[in-house]
Protein backbone atom coordinates (compact mmCIF):
# COMPACT_ATOMS: atom_id res chain seq x y z
CA UNK A 1 0.00 0.00 0.00
CA UNK A 2 1.22 3.52 -0.82
CA UNK A 3 0.52 6.50 1.40
CA UNK A 4 1.08 9.98 -0.04
CA UNK A 5 0.68 13.06 2.15
CA UNK A 6 2.02 16.34 0.80
CA UNK A 7 5.74 15.84 0.24
CA UNK A 8 5.65 12.38 1.87
CA UNK A 9 5.28 9.15 -0.12
CA UNK A 10 5.59 6.04 2.07
CA UNK A 11 5.00 2.31 1.56
CA UNK A 12 3.83 0.23 4.48
CA UNK A 13 2.45 -3.26 5.18
CA UNK A 14 -1.30 -2.86 5.59
CA UNK A 15 -1.83 -6.16 7.38
CA UNK A 16 0.81 -5.89 10.06
CA UNK A 17 1.21 -2.10 10.27
CA UNK A 18 4.95 -2.71 10.10
CA UNK A 19 6.93 0.23 8.78
CA UNK A 20 10.63 0.62 8.24
CA UNK A 21 12.66 1.00 11.41
CA UNK A 22 10.91 3.39 13.83
CA UNK A 23 12.87 6.54 14.65
CA UNK A 24 14.21 6.97 18.18
CA UNK A 25 13.83 10.24 20.11
CA UNK A 26 17.37 10.28 21.48
CA UNK A 27 20.78 8.82 20.73
CA UNK A 28 22.01 8.53 17.13
CA UNK A 29 20.23 7.60 13.90
CA UNK A 30 22.64 6.04 11.39
CA UNK A 31 20.21 4.72 8.77
CA UNK A 32 16.93 5.76 7.20
CA UNK A 33 13.87 5.49 9.41
CA UNK A 34 10.18 6.40 9.38
CA UNK A 35 7.75 7.24 12.15
CA UNK A 36 3.97 7.02 11.84
CA UNK A 37 2.50 9.82 13.90
CA UNK A 38 4.64 12.34 15.78
CA UNK A 39 8.31 12.32 16.67
CA UNK A 40 8.99 14.43 19.79
CA UNK A 41 12.44 15.16 21.16
CA UNK A 42 11.67 16.19 24.74
CA UNK A 43 14.59 17.26 26.92
CA UNK A 44 16.97 14.92 25.09
CA UNK A 45 19.48 15.11 22.23
CA UNK A 46 18.96 13.28 18.94
CA UNK A 47 21.85 13.04 16.46
CA UNK A 48 21.22 12.10 12.83
CA UNK A 49 24.19 11.13 10.68
CA UNK A 50 24.87 12.88 7.34
CA UNK A 51 23.12 11.24 4.38
CA UNK A 52 20.35 9.75 6.50
CA UNK A 53 16.68 10.44 5.69
CA UNK A 54 14.19 10.67 8.54
CA UNK A 55 10.49 10.57 7.61
CA UNK A 56 7.79 11.66 10.06
CA UNK A 57 4.12 11.17 9.10
CA UNK A 58 3.01 13.63 11.78
CA UNK A 59 4.80 16.44 13.61
CA UNK A 60 8.54 16.62 14.24
CA UNK A 61 8.90 18.61 17.46
CA UNK A 62 11.70 19.62 19.82
CA UNK A 63 10.61 20.68 23.32
CA UNK A 64 11.66 21.06 26.96
CA UNK A 65 15.27 21.90 26.13
CA UNK A 66 15.67 19.22 23.47
CA UNK A 67 18.25 19.34 20.67
CA UNK A 68 18.20 17.85 17.17
CA UNK A 69 21.59 17.68 15.43
CA UNK A 70 21.04 16.89 11.75
CA UNK A 71 23.84 18.39 9.66
CA UNK A 72 23.84 16.67 6.25
CA UNK A 73 20.61 14.77 7.00
CA UNK A 74 17.18 15.12 5.38
CA UNK A 75 13.89 15.28 7.25
CA UNK A 76 10.60 14.73 5.41
CA UNK A 77 7.84 15.77 7.79
CA UNK A 78 4.18 16.68 7.79
CA UNK A 79 4.62 19.51 10.33
CA UNK A 80 7.73 21.05 11.93
CA UNK A 81 7.40 22.54 15.41
CA UNK A 82 9.02 23.75 18.58
CA UNK A 83 7.39 23.15 21.97
CA UNK A 84 7.45 25.05 25.23
CA UNK A 85 10.25 24.91 27.79
CA UNK A 86 13.85 26.06 27.92
CA UNK A 87 15.90 26.59 24.74
CA UNK A 88 14.98 24.08 22.02
CA UNK A 89 17.46 23.71 19.18
CA UNK A 90 17.50 22.55 15.58
CA UNK A 91 21.12 22.32 14.43
CA UNK A 92 21.66 21.52 10.76
CA UNK A 93 19.70 19.53 8.24
CA UNK A 94 17.20 20.01 5.40
CA UNK A 95 13.55 19.93 6.46
CA UNK A 96 10.96 19.26 3.75
CA UNK A 97 7.70 20.32 5.38
CA UNK A 98 4.26 19.56 3.93
CA UNK A 99 2.18 21.98 6.00
CA UNK A 100 3.66 24.47 8.48
CA UNK A 101 6.46 25.40 10.86
CA UNK A 102 5.71 26.96 14.25
CA UNK A 103 7.41 27.76 17.53
CA UNK A 104 5.61 27.90 20.87
CA UNK A 105 5.00 30.62 23.44
CA UNK A 106 6.74 30.39 26.78
CA UNK A 107 10.29 29.45 25.84
CA UNK A 108 13.39 30.07 23.76
CA UNK A 109 14.16 28.60 20.35
CA UNK A 110 17.29 28.40 18.18
CA UNK A 111 17.90 27.14 14.66
CA UNK A 112 21.37 26.95 13.13
CA UNK A 113 22.64 26.00 9.66
CA UNK A 114 19.31 24.57 8.54
CA UNK A 115 17.23 24.65 5.36
CA UNK A 116 13.45 24.64 5.74
CA UNK A 117 11.54 23.92 2.54
CA UNK A 118 7.78 24.27 2.81
CA UNK A 119 5.13 23.29 0.30
CA UNK A 120 3.49 26.74 0.35
CA UNK A 121 2.97 26.45 4.11
CA UNK A 122 2.84 29.01 6.89
CA UNK A 123 5.51 29.97 9.43
CA UNK A 124 4.48 31.21 12.88
CA UNK A 125 7.31 32.27 15.21
CA UNK A 126 6.36 32.78 18.87
CA UNK A 127 8.23 32.65 22.16
CA UNK A 128 10.64 34.64 24.26
CA UNK A 129 14.10 34.74 22.64
CA UNK A 130 14.45 33.30 19.13
CA UNK A 131 17.70 32.82 17.20
CA UNK A 132 17.84 32.00 13.47
CA UNK A 133 21.38 31.71 12.15
CA UNK A 134 22.74 30.75 8.70
CA UNK A 135 19.46 29.16 7.69
CA UNK A 136 17.03 29.44 4.77
CA UNK A 137 13.24 29.32 4.54
CA UNK A 138 11.63 28.79 1.13
CA UNK A 139 8.14 27.92 -0.08
CA UNK A 140 6.59 30.03 2.68
CA UNK A 141 3.03 31.25 2.02
CA UNK A 142 3.04 33.70 4.96
CA UNK A 143 5.19 34.44 8.02
CA UNK A 144 4.04 35.90 11.34
CA UNK A 145 6.08 36.76 14.42
CA UNK A 146 5.17 37.33 18.08
CA UNK A 147 8.34 37.24 20.18
CA UNK A 148 10.13 39.11 22.93
CA UNK A 149 13.26 39.24 20.77
CA UNK A 150 14.55 37.61 17.60
CA UNK A 151 18.10 37.60 16.22
CA UNK A 152 18.50 36.63 12.56
CA UNK A 153 22.00 36.34 11.11
CA UNK A 154 22.83 35.07 7.63
CA UNK A 155 19.26 33.83 7.22
CA UNK A 156 17.23 34.11 4.02
CA UNK A 157 13.42 34.07 3.81
CA UNK A 158 11.36 33.70 0.63
CA UNK A 159 7.58 34.06 0.82
CA UNK A 160 4.85 34.05 -1.81
CA UNK A 161 2.69 36.09 0.54
CA UNK A 162 3.26 38.37 3.52
CA UNK A 163 6.08 38.68 6.07
CA UNK A 164 5.57 40.20 9.53
CA UNK A 165 8.53 40.77 11.86
CA UNK A 166 8.80 42.45 15.25
CA UNK A 167 11.43 42.98 17.94
CA UNK A 168 14.02 41.63 15.53
CA UNK A 169 17.71 42.26 14.85
CA UNK A 170 18.50 41.16 11.30
CA UNK A 171 22.01 40.97 9.83
CA UNK A 172 23.34 39.68 6.49
CA UNK A 173 19.92 38.46 5.39
CA UNK A 174 17.87 38.34 2.20
CA UNK A 175 14.13 38.85 2.61
CA UNK A 176 12.26 38.17 -0.64
CA UNK A 177 8.57 38.87 -0.03
CA UNK A 178 5.78 38.19 -2.49
CA UNK A 179 3.08 40.58 -1.34
CA UNK A 180 3.72 42.75 1.74
CA UNK A 181 6.13 43.18 4.64
CA UNK A 182 5.37 44.60 8.09
CA UNK A 183 8.12 45.68 10.52
CA UNK A 184 7.97 46.75 14.17
CA UNK A 185 10.90 47.57 16.48
CA UNK A 186 13.33 46.00 14.03
CA UNK A 187 16.92 46.76 12.95
CA UNK A 188 18.15 45.50 9.58
CA UNK A 189 21.89 45.61 8.75
CA UNK A 190 23.83 44.62 5.61
CA UNK A 191 20.73 42.99 4.17
CA UNK A 192 18.55 42.94 1.05
CA UNK A 193 14.77 43.38 1.19
CA UNK A 194 12.54 42.86 -1.84
CA UNK A 195 8.77 43.25 -1.58
CA UNK A 196 6.28 42.80 -4.39
CA UNK A 197 3.85 45.05 -2.53
CA UNK A 198 3.77 47.42 0.39
CA UNK A 199 6.14 47.74 3.34
CA UNK A 200 4.45 48.95 6.52
CA UNK A 201 6.31 50.52 9.45
CA UNK A 202 4.28 49.71 12.57
CA UNK A 203 4.42 51.52 15.93
CA UNK A 204 7.98 51.71 17.23
CA UNK A 205 11.36 52.22 15.61
CA UNK A 206 12.65 50.54 12.43
CA UNK A 207 16.26 51.06 11.31
CA UNK A 208 17.98 50.05 8.07
CA UNK A 209 21.78 50.20 8.04
CA UNK A 210 23.83 49.67 4.86
CA UNK A 211 21.01 47.70 3.28
CA UNK A 212 19.21 47.58 -0.07
CA UNK A 213 15.42 47.73 -0.48
CA UNK A 214 13.16 47.29 -3.51
CA UNK A 215 9.50 47.96 -2.65
CA UNK A 216 6.36 47.66 -4.75
CA UNK A 217 8.06 45.66 -7.48
CA UNK A 218 4.78 43.98 -8.50
CA UNK A 219 2.76 47.19 -8.65
CA UNK A 220 1.25 47.62 -12.10
CA UNK A 221 1.56 51.41 -11.99
CA UNK A 222 4.35 53.68 -10.80
CA UNK A 223 1.86 55.70 -8.73
CA UNK A 224 -1.64 55.29 -7.30
CA UNK A 225 -0.73 52.29 -5.12
CA UNK A 226 0.98 52.69 -1.74
CA UNK A 227 4.39 51.00 -1.58
CA UNK A 228 5.59 52.39 1.78
CA UNK A 229 3.18 53.07 4.65
CA UNK A 230 3.52 54.13 8.29
CA UNK A 231 0.93 52.71 10.67
CA UNK A 232 0.39 54.92 13.71
CA UNK A 233 3.55 56.26 15.29
CA UNK A 234 6.15 54.28 13.38
CA UNK A 235 9.60 55.86 12.98
CA UNK A 236 11.92 54.84 10.12
CA UNK A 237 15.66 55.60 10.01
CA UNK A 238 18.00 54.76 7.14
CA UNK A 239 21.74 54.96 7.80
CA UNK A 240 25.11 54.23 6.26
CA UNK A 241 24.40 54.23 2.53
CA UNK A 242 21.14 52.31 2.55
CA UNK A 243 19.75 52.21 -1.01
CA UNK A 244 15.98 52.25 -1.58
CA UNK A 245 13.85 51.98 -4.72
CA UNK A 246 10.11 52.44 -4.31
CA UNK A 247 7.60 51.81 -7.10
CA UNK A 248 4.45 53.51 -5.90
CA UNK A 249 3.23 56.09 -3.40
CA UNK A 250 4.45 56.81 0.15
CA UNK A 251 2.35 57.67 3.21
CA UNK A 252 4.79 59.00 5.81
CA UNK A 253 4.83 59.48 9.58
CA UNK A 254 8.44 60.10 10.72
CA UNK A 255 11.38 59.31 8.45
CA UNK A 256 15.12 60.07 8.69
CA UNK A 257 17.29 59.53 5.60
CA UNK A 258 20.85 59.78 6.88
CA UNK A 259 23.66 59.33 4.33
CA UNK A 260 21.30 57.06 2.39
CA UNK A 261 19.52 57.27 -0.95
CA UNK A 262 15.83 56.87 -1.75
CA UNK A 263 14.22 56.90 -5.20
CA UNK A 264 10.41 56.83 -5.47
CA UNK A 265 8.21 56.85 -8.58
CA UNK A 266 4.92 57.92 -6.98
CA UNK A 267 3.47 60.63 -4.75
CA UNK A 268 4.57 61.48 -1.20
CA UNK A 269 1.95 62.10 1.51
CA UNK A 270 3.59 63.99 4.36
CA UNK A 271 0.44 65.85 5.38
CA UNK A 272 -0.72 66.12 8.99
CA UNK A 273 2.12 66.68 11.51
CA UNK A 274 4.55 64.33 9.78
CA UNK A 275 8.35 64.58 9.58
CA UNK A 276 10.91 64.00 6.82
CA UNK A 277 14.60 64.72 7.44
CA UNK A 278 17.26 64.18 4.76
CA UNK A 279 20.78 64.81 6.06
CA UNK A 280 24.49 64.00 5.87
CA UNK A 281 24.57 63.80 2.05
CA UNK A 282 21.48 61.65 1.89
CA UNK A 283 19.16 61.99 -1.12
CA UNK A 284 15.42 61.69 -1.67
CA UNK A 285 14.29 61.66 -5.32
CA UNK A 286 10.54 61.78 -5.90
CA UNK A 287 9.15 61.65 -9.43
CA UNK A 288 5.70 63.01 -8.63
CA UNK A 289 3.99 65.27 -6.08
CA UNK A 290 4.90 66.11 -2.46
CA UNK A 291 2.08 66.97 -0.01
CA UNK A 292 3.43 68.75 3.10
CA UNK A 293 0.26 70.43 4.35
CA UNK A 294 -1.02 70.55 7.91
CA UNK A 295 1.89 71.51 10.19
CA UNK A 296 4.26 68.94 8.72
CA UNK A 297 8.04 69.40 8.71
CA UNK A 298 10.66 68.78 6.05
CA UNK A 299 14.40 69.36 6.51
CA UNK A 300 17.34 69.12 4.11
CA UNK A 301 20.43 69.43 6.32
CA UNK A 302 24.19 68.94 6.05
CA UNK A 303 24.29 68.08 2.36
CA UNK A 304 20.87 66.44 2.26
CA UNK A 305 19.25 66.64 -1.18
CA UNK A 306 15.49 66.53 -1.88
CA UNK A 307 14.42 66.44 -5.53
CA UNK A 308 10.68 66.62 -6.29
CA UNK A 309 9.75 66.09 -9.91
CA UNK A 310 6.15 67.26 -9.51
CA UNK A 311 4.44 69.86 -7.33
CA UNK A 312 5.24 70.72 -3.69
CA UNK A 313 2.26 71.75 -1.51
CA UNK A 314 3.45 73.53 1.65
CA UNK A 315 0.20 75.20 2.69
CA UNK A 316 -1.75 75.11 5.98
CA UNK A 317 1.22 75.29 8.30
CA UNK A 318 3.69 73.19 6.32
CA UNK A 319 7.32 73.93 7.14
CA UNK A 320 10.48 73.39 5.06
CA UNK A 321 13.96 74.13 6.38
CA UNK A 322 16.97 74.01 4.07
CA UNK A 323 20.10 74.27 6.23
CA UNK A 324 23.22 73.24 4.35
CA UNK A 325 21.13 71.04 2.05
CA UNK A 326 19.19 71.46 -1.17
CA UNK A 327 15.53 71.35 -2.25
CA UNK A 328 14.65 71.16 -5.96
CA UNK A 329 11.05 71.36 -7.15
CA UNK A 330 10.34 70.62 -10.78
CA UNK A 331 6.67 71.62 -10.66
CA UNK A 332 4.87 74.28 -8.64
CA UNK A 333 5.78 75.23 -5.06
CA UNK A 334 2.81 76.62 -3.08
CA UNK A 335 2.50 77.67 0.55
CA UNK A 336 4.95 78.82 3.19
CA UNK A 337 8.38 79.96 2.01
CA UNK A 338 11.26 77.60 2.95
CA UNK A 339 13.54 78.83 5.71
CA UNK A 340 17.31 78.54 5.89
CA UNK A 341 19.45 78.83 2.77
CA UNK A 342 18.17 81.23 0.15
CA UNK A 343 16.92 80.21 -3.25
CA UNK A 344 14.08 80.51 -5.72
CA UNK A 345 11.78 77.61 -4.77
CA UNK A 346 9.54 79.83 -2.66
CA UNK A 347 6.58 80.27 -4.91
CA UNK A 348 4.75 79.82 -8.15
CA UNK A 349 7.05 77.95 -10.46
CA UNK A 350 9.22 75.83 -8.20
CA UNK A 351 12.98 75.96 -8.60
CA UNK A 352 15.94 75.28 -6.34
CA UNK A 353 16.99 76.52 -2.93
CA UNK A 354 20.01 75.49 -0.94
CA UNK A 355 23.71 74.87 -1.10
CA UNK A 356 23.79 72.93 -4.39
CA UNK A 357 21.80 75.34 -6.51
CA UNK A 358 23.70 76.73 -9.48
CA UNK A 359 22.41 78.93 -12.32
CA UNK A 360 21.37 76.76 -15.27
CA UNK A 361 21.43 77.91 -18.92
CA UNK A 362 17.75 76.98 -19.12
CA UNK A 363 15.41 76.34 -16.21
CA UNK A 364 12.80 74.04 -17.80
CA UNK A 365 9.37 73.99 -16.19
CA UNK A 366 7.66 71.43 -18.42
CA UNK A 367 7.97 69.56 -21.71
CA UNK A 368 4.97 67.63 -22.98
CA UNK A 369 3.34 66.26 -26.12
CA UNK A 370 -0.34 65.95 -27.01
CA UNK A 371 -1.86 64.10 -29.98
CA UNK A 372 -4.29 66.19 -32.03
CA UNK A 373 -5.90 65.16 -35.32
CA UNK A 374 -3.13 62.74 -36.22
CA UNK A 375 -0.38 65.17 -35.33
CA UNK A 376 1.64 65.76 -32.15
CA UNK A 377 1.73 69.19 -30.55
CA UNK A 378 4.91 69.57 -28.48
CA UNK A 379 5.20 72.40 -25.97
CA UNK A 380 7.67 73.46 -23.31
CA UNK A 381 7.98 76.29 -20.82
CA UNK A 382 11.06 77.86 -19.28
CA UNK A 383 11.29 79.83 -16.04
CA UNK A 384 14.54 81.52 -17.04
CA UNK A 385 17.18 81.36 -19.76
CA UNK A 386 20.86 82.33 -19.68
CA UNK A 387 22.84 82.86 -22.93
CA UNK A 388 20.47 80.45 -24.68
CA UNK A 389 21.00 80.45 -28.45
CA UNK A 390 18.41 77.88 -29.50
CA UNK A 391 16.49 74.69 -28.71
CA UNK A 392 16.68 71.50 -30.77
CA UNK A 393 13.71 69.13 -30.97
CA UNK A 394 14.30 65.54 -32.12
CA UNK A 395 12.20 62.43 -32.74
CA UNK A 396 12.94 58.70 -32.37
CA UNK A 397 10.92 55.54 -33.00
CA UNK A 398 13.22 53.24 -31.00
CA UNK A 399 14.43 55.56 -28.22
CA UNK A 400 18.02 55.25 -29.40
CA UNK A 401 18.49 56.90 -32.78
CA UNK A 402 17.09 60.46 -33.01
CA UNK A 403 16.43 62.67 -36.03
CA UNK A 404 16.12 66.43 -35.84
CA UNK A 405 12.66 67.93 -36.33
CA UNK A 406 13.39 71.61 -35.89
CA UNK A 407 15.58 74.24 -34.24
CA UNK A 408 13.76 76.95 -32.26
CA UNK A 409 15.40 80.27 -31.41
CA UNK A 410 15.97 80.81 -27.69
CA UNK A 411 15.36 83.96 -25.66
CA UNK A 412 19.03 84.66 -24.94
CA UNK A 413 19.05 85.76 -21.31
CA UNK A 414 15.74 86.41 -19.55
CA UNK A 415 14.04 85.81 -16.21
CA UNK A 416 10.48 85.72 -17.47
CA UNK A 417 8.48 82.59 -18.15
CA UNK A 418 8.51 81.66 -21.84
CA UNK A 419 6.33 79.13 -23.69
CA UNK A 420 7.28 77.37 -26.95
CA UNK A 421 5.15 75.17 -29.19
CA UNK A 422 5.94 73.01 -32.23
CA UNK A 423 3.72 70.64 -34.23
CA UNK A 424 5.15 67.35 -35.50
CA UNK A 425 3.31 66.77 -38.77
CA UNK A 426 4.33 63.10 -38.94
CA UNK A 427 2.37 62.41 -35.78
CA UNK A 428 2.44 59.28 -33.66
CA UNK A 429 1.39 55.70 -34.42
CA UNK A 430 -0.95 54.61 -31.61
CA UNK A 431 0.50 51.09 -31.66
CA UNK A 432 4.11 52.14 -31.12
CA UNK A 433 6.17 54.42 -28.90
CA UNK A 434 7.53 57.73 -30.16
CA UNK A 435 10.27 59.51 -28.24
CA UNK A 436 10.90 63.27 -28.31
CA UNK A 437 14.15 64.82 -27.07
CA UNK A 438 14.52 68.50 -26.22
CA UNK A 439 17.96 70.08 -25.91
CA UNK A 440 19.42 73.60 -25.82
CA UNK A 441 22.61 75.19 -27.10
CA UNK A 442 24.41 78.23 -25.62
CA UNK A 443 25.96 81.00 -27.70
CA UNK A 444 29.35 79.42 -27.05
CA UNK A 445 28.19 76.10 -28.53
CA UNK A 446 27.69 74.27 -25.21
CA UNK A 447 24.94 71.70 -25.70
CA UNK A 448 22.69 70.15 -23.03
CA UNK A 449 19.86 67.60 -23.24
CA UNK A 450 16.96 68.95 -21.18
CA UNK A 451 14.40 66.16 -21.23
CA UNK A 452 13.11 63.11 -23.12
CA UNK A 453 9.41 62.21 -23.23
CA UNK A 454 7.67 59.16 -24.69
CA UNK A 455 4.22 58.93 -26.27
CA UNK A 456 2.54 55.54 -26.22
CA UNK A 457 3.01 52.52 -23.98
CA UNK A 458 6.41 52.53 -22.32
CA UNK A 459 5.94 49.45 -20.17
CA UNK A 460 9.41 48.36 -19.17
CA UNK A 461 11.09 45.75 -21.36
CA UNK A 462 12.80 42.78 -19.73
CA UNK A 463 15.17 42.49 -22.69
CA UNK A 464 17.88 44.73 -21.28
CA UNK A 465 21.28 43.23 -22.10
CA UNK A 466 24.83 44.44 -21.60
CA UNK A 467 27.79 43.75 -23.86
CA UNK A 468 30.49 42.93 -23.58
CA UNK A 469 29.83 41.12 -20.30
CA UNK A 470 32.33 40.74 -18.71
CA UNK A 471 33.26 44.31 -19.54
CA UNK A 472 36.70 45.84 -19.11
CA UNK A 473 37.78 48.46 -16.60
CA UNK A 474 38.65 51.91 -17.94
CA UNK A 475 36.49 51.24 -20.97
CA UNK A 476 32.79 51.37 -21.92
CA UNK A 477 29.99 48.85 -22.35
CA UNK A 478 26.72 49.07 -24.27
CA UNK A 479 23.20 48.50 -22.92
CA UNK A 480 21.02 46.88 -25.55
CA UNK A 481 17.31 47.63 -25.18
CA UNK A 482 17.76 50.90 -23.27
CA UNK A 483 15.78 53.87 -24.53
CA UNK A 484 16.26 57.60 -24.08
CA UNK A 485 13.60 57.91 -21.36
CA UNK A 486 15.50 55.50 -19.08
CA UNK A 487 18.07 56.21 -16.38
CA UNK A 488 20.69 53.90 -14.91
CA UNK A 489 22.67 53.28 -11.73
CA UNK A 490 25.73 51.11 -11.06
CA UNK A 491 26.02 49.49 -7.62
CA UNK A 492 28.33 47.16 -5.79
CA UNK A 493 26.87 43.83 -4.67
CA UNK A 494 26.48 45.31 -1.17
CA UNK A 495 24.36 48.16 -2.59
CA UNK A 496 26.91 50.99 -2.67
CA UNK A 497 26.13 53.38 -5.50
CA UNK A 498 29.08 53.84 -7.88
CA UNK A 499 27.62 56.14 -10.53
CA UNK A 500 24.36 57.17 -12.19
CA UNK A 501 23.23 58.61 -15.50
CA UNK A 502 20.68 58.33 -18.28
CA UNK A 503 20.41 57.23 -21.90
CA UNK A 504 19.18 60.52 -23.32
CA UNK A 505 22.24 60.78 -25.60
CA UNK A 506 23.62 57.25 -26.03
CA UNK A 507 23.21 53.68 -24.78
CA UNK A 508 26.74 53.34 -23.40
CA UNK A 509 28.22 53.50 -19.89
CA UNK A 510 31.82 54.15 -18.88
CA UNK A 511 33.68 51.85 -16.48
CA UNK A 512 36.33 54.46 -15.69
CA UNK A 513 37.58 54.12 -12.13
CA UNK A 514 35.83 50.78 -11.54
CA UNK A 515 37.88 47.94 -10.10
CA UNK A 516 37.52 44.35 -11.39
CA UNK A 517 34.61 42.56 -9.73
CA UNK A 518 30.86 41.95 -9.92
CA UNK A 519 28.41 44.85 -9.99
CA UNK A 520 24.68 45.45 -10.37
CA UNK A 521 23.29 47.62 -13.17
CA UNK A 522 19.78 49.00 -12.59
CA UNK A 523 17.94 50.49 -15.57
CA UNK A 524 14.57 52.16 -15.03
CA UNK A 525 11.91 54.49 -16.36
CA UNK A 526 8.58 55.64 -14.91
CA UNK A 527 6.95 52.25 -15.48
CA UNK A 528 9.48 49.84 -14.06
CA UNK A 529 13.06 48.69 -13.87
CA UNK A 530 15.44 45.86 -14.69
CA UNK A 531 18.52 44.81 -12.72
CA UNK A 532 21.40 42.93 -14.37
CA UNK A 533 24.69 41.56 -13.06
CA UNK A 534 27.79 42.99 -14.69
CA UNK A 535 31.30 41.62 -14.38
CA UNK A 536 34.30 43.95 -14.76
CA UNK A 537 37.69 42.43 -15.51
Amino acid sequence: MIIKIGLLTISYLALTGVLWAQCPTSGTISSNCTTIGNLTISGTTLNVDPGVTVTVMGTLKVESGGTLNGTGATFNVWTLADGAGSTNTYNGGTYNVSTSFSTANGGDFAMYNSNVVLSMGTVSISGDDVVLENSTFTGVSSWTTSVTSMAMTGTDITTSGSLQLENATITDAVLDVGTSISLKNTTVTNSIVNSGGKMTIENGSVVFDNSTLDLGTSNLMSFGTTALDFNGNGVLTMNNNTQVDIKGDIVNNEWYIDNSHVRATGNFDNAGNEILVVRNNGTFNLLRNFDNRGNSDVSADSGGFIDVGGNFDNRNGGAVDVNGGTLVVGGTFTGNTPTGDTGDCSGGSGGCCGSSCNPLPVSLLLFEGVERAGKVVLSWETVSELNNSHFTLERSRDGQTFEEIIKVEGAGSCKEMRRYEVTDEQGHNAWTVTYYRLSQTDYDGTHEVLKVIALGSTAFSSEIKTYPNPAFSESIFAVDGATADMSWGLYTISGLQISTGNFSVEQKISTAGMKPGTYLLKVQNLNGYSTKRLAIQ
